[in-house]
Protein backbone atom coordinates (compact mmCIF):
# COMPACT_ATOMS: atom_id res chain seq x y z
CA UNK A 1 0.00 0.00 0.00
CA UNK A 2 2.76 2.38 1.19
CA UNK A 3 4.47 1.70 -2.55
CA UNK A 4 0.86 2.64 -4.38
CA UNK A 5 0.97 5.90 -2.28
CA UNK A 6 4.75 6.60 -3.27
CA UNK A 7 3.95 6.31 -6.95
CA UNK A 8 1.18 7.90 -6.85
CA UNK A 9 2.51 11.03 -5.00
CA UNK A 10 5.09 10.86 -7.96
CA UNK A 11 3.23 10.58 -10.57
CA UNK A 12 1.08 13.80 -9.36
CA UNK A 13 4.15 15.39 -8.68
CA UNK A 14 5.50 15.00 -12.49
CA UNK A 15 2.32 15.93 -13.85
CA UNK A 16 2.25 19.33 -12.04
CA UNK A 17 5.82 20.15 -12.73
CA UNK A 18 5.03 19.70 -16.58
CA UNK A 19 2.37 21.95 -16.15
CA UNK A 20 3.86 24.48 -14.44
CA UNK A 21 7.01 24.50 -17.00
CA UNK A 22 4.26 24.41 -19.79
CA UNK A 23 2.81 27.55 -18.65
CA UNK A 24 5.38 30.17 -17.44
CA UNK A 25 7.07 31.39 -19.55
CA UNK A 26 10.49 32.06 -18.15
CA UNK A 27 10.39 27.85 -17.86
CA UNK A 28 10.28 28.03 -21.85
CA UNK A 29 13.51 28.17 -24.09
CA UNK A 30 11.60 29.65 -27.24
CA UNK A 31 11.96 33.42 -28.25
CA UNK A 32 9.25 36.21 -27.26
CA UNK A 33 8.06 37.62 -30.70
CA UNK A 34 6.64 41.42 -30.68
CA UNK A 35 4.86 43.08 -33.02
CA UNK A 36 4.00 46.72 -33.88
CA UNK A 37 1.86 47.64 -37.03
CA UNK A 38 1.41 50.43 -39.32
CA UNK A 39 -0.64 51.28 -42.60
CA UNK A 40 0.64 52.60 -45.80
CA UNK A 41 -1.42 55.67 -46.82
CA UNK A 42 -0.64 58.27 -49.51
CA UNK A 43 2.40 60.11 -47.76
CA UNK A 44 3.69 58.26 -45.05
CA UNK A 45 2.91 54.89 -43.03
CA UNK A 46 0.66 55.43 -39.87
CA UNK A 47 0.26 53.71 -36.45
CA UNK A 48 -3.07 51.17 -37.20
CA UNK A 49 -5.74 52.32 -35.41
CA UNK A 50 -6.39 51.48 -31.99
CA UNK A 51 -8.92 48.73 -31.29
CA UNK A 52 -8.39 46.82 -34.77
CA UNK A 53 -7.35 43.19 -34.46
CA UNK A 54 -4.82 41.70 -36.51
CA UNK A 55 -4.04 38.31 -36.98
CA UNK A 56 -0.01 37.28 -37.22
CA UNK A 57 1.31 34.12 -38.96
CA UNK A 58 4.40 32.43 -38.37
CA UNK A 59 6.16 30.04 -41.22
CA UNK A 60 8.93 28.50 -40.45
CA UNK A 61 11.51 29.59 -43.73
CA UNK A 62 10.94 27.20 -46.16
CA UNK A 63 7.65 25.54 -44.95
CA UNK A 64 4.42 26.37 -46.41
CA UNK A 65 2.05 26.19 -43.25
CA UNK A 66 2.15 28.30 -40.10
CA UNK A 67 3.77 26.75 -37.19
CA UNK A 68 2.07 29.51 -34.77
CA UNK A 69 -0.66 31.84 -35.30
CA UNK A 70 -2.15 34.78 -32.95
CA UNK A 71 -4.81 37.57 -32.77
CA UNK A 72 -3.32 40.46 -31.36
CA UNK A 73 -4.95 44.41 -31.03
CA UNK A 74 -3.40 47.40 -31.81
CA UNK A 75 -2.94 49.77 -29.16
CA UNK A 76 -2.27 53.85 -29.50
CA UNK A 77 1.33 53.73 -30.05
CA UNK A 78 0.97 50.85 -33.18
CA UNK A 79 1.87 47.91 -30.85
CA UNK A 80 0.46 44.99 -30.74
CA UNK A 81 -1.03 43.35 -28.02
CA UNK A 82 -1.92 39.67 -28.25
CA UNK A 83 -5.64 39.45 -27.47
CA UNK A 84 -6.50 37.35 -24.53
CA UNK A 85 -3.13 38.22 -23.13
CA UNK A 86 -1.53 35.77 -25.66
CA UNK A 87 2.16 35.74 -26.36
CA UNK A 88 3.67 34.43 -29.45
CA UNK A 89 7.14 32.32 -28.59
CA UNK A 90 9.12 30.51 -31.09
CA UNK A 91 12.23 28.62 -31.28
CA UNK A 92 15.40 29.95 -33.02
CA UNK A 93 15.19 29.87 -36.52
CA UNK A 94 14.36 31.67 -39.48
CA UNK A 95 10.58 32.93 -40.18
CA UNK A 96 8.10 34.47 -42.47
CA UNK A 97 5.52 36.07 -40.66
CA UNK A 98 2.27 37.18 -42.61
CA UNK A 99 -0.44 39.27 -41.24
CA UNK A 100 -3.83 40.12 -42.33
CA UNK A 101 -6.69 42.25 -41.18
CA UNK A 102 -10.30 43.60 -41.75
CA UNK A 103 -9.20 47.13 -40.63
CA UNK A 104 -11.22 47.08 -38.13
CA UNK A 105 -12.25 45.22 -34.85
CA UNK A 106 -13.89 41.65 -36.30
CA UNK A 107 -11.31 39.10 -36.95
CA UNK A 108 -10.66 37.48 -40.39
CA UNK A 109 -11.74 34.17 -40.80
CA UNK A 110 -9.47 30.99 -40.29
CA UNK A 111 -7.17 30.45 -42.67
CA UNK A 112 -7.29 26.87 -44.66
CA UNK A 113 -4.50 25.83 -46.75
CA UNK A 114 -2.97 29.29 -47.11
CA UNK A 115 -6.66 30.94 -47.64
CA UNK A 116 -8.78 33.18 -46.20
CA UNK A 117 -12.14 32.72 -47.03
CA UNK A 118 -15.71 33.74 -46.26
CA UNK A 119 -14.62 37.88 -47.95
CA UNK A 120 -16.89 40.47 -47.57
CA UNK A 121 -17.28 43.60 -49.63
CA UNK A 122 -17.06 47.26 -47.71
CA UNK A 123 -14.07 45.81 -46.15
CA UNK A 124 -10.88 47.27 -46.25
CA UNK A 125 -8.69 44.15 -46.11
CA UNK A 126 -4.89 45.32 -45.05
CA UNK A 127 -1.89 42.40 -45.59
CA UNK A 128 1.40 42.53 -44.82
CA UNK A 129 4.84 40.17 -44.84
CA UNK A 130 8.17 39.97 -43.43
CA UNK A 131 10.67 37.55 -44.54
CA UNK A 132 13.29 35.56 -43.44
CA UNK A 133 13.03 37.11 -39.83
CA UNK A 134 16.20 35.55 -37.63
CA UNK A 135 14.85 34.53 -34.57
CA UNK A 136 17.93 34.15 -31.51
CA UNK A 137 17.39 36.52 -29.00
CA UNK A 138 14.87 35.80 -26.13
CA UNK A 139 12.84 38.68 -27.82
CA UNK A 140 12.60 39.69 -31.06
CA UNK A 141 10.68 42.84 -32.26
CA UNK A 142 9.12 42.62 -35.55
CA UNK A 143 7.74 45.88 -37.64
CA UNK A 144 4.95 45.21 -39.52
CA UNK A 145 3.90 47.64 -42.71
CA UNK A 146 0.36 46.92 -44.32
CA UNK A 147 -1.37 47.59 -47.24
CA UNK A 148 -4.54 47.46 -48.84
CA UNK A 149 -5.69 45.02 -51.12
CA UNK A 150 -8.98 45.16 -51.85
CA UNK A 151 -10.24 47.80 -54.24
CA UNK A 152 -11.43 51.24 -53.72
CA UNK A 153 -13.78 52.91 -56.04
CA UNK A 154 -14.78 56.44 -56.52
CA UNK A 155 -16.83 58.00 -58.49
CA UNK A 156 -16.72 61.58 -58.74
CA UNK A 157 -20.00 63.30 -60.14
CA UNK A 158 -20.30 66.43 -61.81
CA UNK A 159 -22.85 68.32 -63.50
CA UNK A 160 -23.55 68.46 -67.35
CA UNK A 161 -24.80 71.38 -69.18
CA UNK A 162 -28.30 73.22 -67.89
CA UNK A 163 -27.51 70.82 -64.56
CA UNK A 164 -27.17 71.89 -60.84
CA UNK A 165 -26.16 69.25 -58.20
CA UNK A 166 -27.59 69.90 -54.82
CA UNK A 167 -26.67 67.02 -53.24
CA UNK A 168 -26.34 63.28 -53.87
CA UNK A 169 -29.57 61.32 -51.40
CA UNK A 170 -27.83 57.45 -52.06
CA UNK A 171 -25.53 55.63 -53.87
CA UNK A 172 -25.47 52.00 -54.69
CA UNK A 173 -23.08 49.96 -56.83
CA UNK A 174 -23.63 45.93 -57.27
CA UNK A 175 -20.97 44.21 -55.69
CA UNK A 176 -18.75 40.66 -55.97
CA UNK A 177 -19.78 37.47 -54.40
CA UNK A 178 -17.85 36.33 -51.50
CA UNK A 179 -16.30 33.42 -53.83
CA UNK A 180 -12.77 35.49 -53.78
CA UNK A 181 -10.25 34.27 -51.25
CA UNK A 182 -7.04 36.13 -49.87
CA UNK A 183 -3.31 34.18 -50.61
CA UNK A 184 -1.78 34.42 -47.52
CA UNK A 185 1.57 33.99 -48.73
CA UNK A 186 0.77 36.75 -51.82
CA UNK A 187 -1.11 39.10 -50.14
CA UNK A 188 -3.37 38.78 -53.52
CA UNK A 189 -7.47 38.26 -53.21
CA UNK A 190 -8.90 36.40 -56.21
CA UNK A 191 -11.33 37.90 -58.63
CA UNK A 192 -15.18 36.97 -58.27
CA UNK A 193 -17.94 37.32 -60.69
CA UNK A 194 -20.93 39.70 -59.91
CA UNK A 195 -23.46 38.83 -57.02
CA UNK A 196 -27.22 39.70 -58.02
CA UNK A 197 -26.98 42.05 -54.69
CA UNK A 198 -25.85 46.25 -54.71
CA UNK A 199 -24.32 47.87 -52.08
CA UNK A 200 -24.33 51.32 -50.62
CA UNK A 201 -21.80 53.69 -51.60
CA UNK A 202 -19.89 56.55 -48.73
CA UNK A 203 -21.24 60.05 -49.74
CA UNK A 204 -18.87 62.68 -49.32
CA UNK A 205 -20.42 66.20 -51.10
CA UNK A 206 -20.51 65.28 -54.99
CA UNK A 207 -18.32 62.30 -55.08
CA UNK A 208 -19.11 58.38 -53.95
CA UNK A 209 -16.85 55.82 -52.89
CA UNK A 210 -16.93 52.39 -51.02
CA UNK A 211 -14.71 49.30 -50.98
CA UNK A 212 -14.88 46.15 -53.63
CA UNK A 213 -14.06 43.18 -53.77
CA UNK A 214 -11.41 41.85 -57.07
CA UNK A 215 -14.11 41.15 -59.34
CA UNK A 216 -13.69 39.77 -63.73
CA UNK A 217 -17.29 41.35 -64.39
CA UNK A 218 -16.75 43.49 -67.42
CA UNK A 219 -19.30 45.75 -66.28
CA UNK A 220 -21.00 46.70 -62.81
CA UNK A 221 -24.31 48.30 -62.94
CA UNK A 222 -24.41 52.21 -60.56
CA UNK A 223 -27.16 53.45 -59.12
CA UNK A 224 -27.44 57.26 -57.68
CA UNK A 225 -30.47 59.38 -56.16
CA UNK A 226 -29.69 63.37 -56.97
CA UNK A 227 -31.74 66.72 -56.05
CA UNK A 228 -30.83 69.06 -58.78
CA UNK A 229 -31.90 72.92 -60.06
CA UNK A 230 -33.14 73.15 -56.31
CA UNK A 231 -36.14 70.61 -56.60
CA UNK A 232 -37.18 69.05 -53.04
CA UNK A 233 -37.49 65.51 -54.51
CA UNK A 234 -34.48 63.17 -55.96
CA UNK A 235 -34.34 61.97 -59.18
CA UNK A 236 -32.90 58.31 -59.88
CA UNK A 237 -30.29 57.69 -62.64
CA UNK A 238 -28.54 54.97 -63.32
CA UNK A 239 -25.51 53.64 -65.91
CA UNK A 240 -22.96 50.71 -66.47
CA UNK A 241 -19.64 51.31 -65.15
CA UNK A 242 -17.13 49.38 -67.54
CA UNK A 243 -13.88 48.05 -65.63
CA UNK A 244 -10.92 47.54 -67.36
CA UNK A 245 -9.18 45.07 -69.35
CA UNK A 246 -8.76 42.55 -66.95
CA UNK A 247 -11.59 43.62 -64.50
CA UNK A 248 -10.74 45.01 -60.53
CA UNK A 249 -7.41 43.91 -59.55
CA UNK A 250 -6.21 43.56 -55.48
CA UNK A 251 -4.97 46.69 -54.03
CA UNK A 252 -5.80 48.95 -57.08
CA UNK A 253 -8.30 52.41 -56.64
CA UNK A 254 -10.23 53.30 -58.93
CA UNK A 255 -11.47 56.92 -60.20
CA UNK A 256 -14.54 57.44 -62.05
CA UNK A 257 -15.74 60.74 -63.54
CA UNK A 258 -20.04 60.70 -64.11
CA UNK A 259 -21.55 63.97 -66.24
CA UNK A 260 -24.83 64.58 -65.00
CA UNK A 261 -27.43 65.27 -67.36
CA UNK A 262 -31.18 66.52 -67.03
CA UNK A 263 -31.93 62.33 -68.49
CA UNK A 264 -29.13 60.79 -68.66
CA UNK A 265 -25.64 60.19 -66.93
CA UNK A 266 -22.81 59.16 -68.72
CA UNK A 267 -18.66 57.92 -67.62
CA UNK A 268 -16.36 60.06 -68.98
CA UNK A 269 -13.13 59.30 -67.19
CA UNK A 270 -11.12 56.54 -65.48
CA UNK A 271 -7.65 56.81 -63.54
CA UNK A 272 -6.54 53.52 -62.00
CA UNK A 273 -4.14 54.17 -58.79
CA UNK A 274 -2.21 51.81 -56.42
CA UNK A 275 -4.44 52.64 -53.68
CA UNK A 276 -1.18 51.98 -51.10
CA UNK A 277 0.91 54.76 -53.11
CA UNK A 278 -2.47 57.16 -53.48
CA UNK A 279 -5.31 57.22 -51.92
CA UNK A 280 -6.59 61.00 -53.23
CA UNK A 281 -7.84 62.12 -49.68
CA UNK A 282 -5.17 60.92 -47.69
CA UNK A 283 -8.29 59.80 -45.13
CA UNK A 284 -9.10 56.16 -44.98
CA UNK A 285 -12.72 54.61 -46.18
CA UNK A 286 -14.97 53.81 -43.04
CA UNK A 287 -17.68 52.31 -44.99
CA UNK A 288 -20.94 51.96 -44.35
CA UNK A 289 -22.41 49.00 -42.89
Amino acid sequence: MKDFVFFTLFILTVFSSCQNSKDDPSNQSDNNILFSAQVKPTKSTTPLVPGVIATVYAFKSGNNYPVNQGDYEALASGALTGVDDYIMYLPDGTYNFYTVSTNTSDMTESLYNNQVTNLQNNTDYLWAQNLNETVLNATKSVSVVLKHIACQININLIAGNGITINSIDSAYIQKPDSSGTINILTGVISQSPLSPDSTKMNITGTAVKTVLLPTSATSIPFYVYLKVNGENYSLPYSALINTPSGGFSSGNLYEYTAVINLENMIFSALNVYDWNTNDLTDNPIYPEE
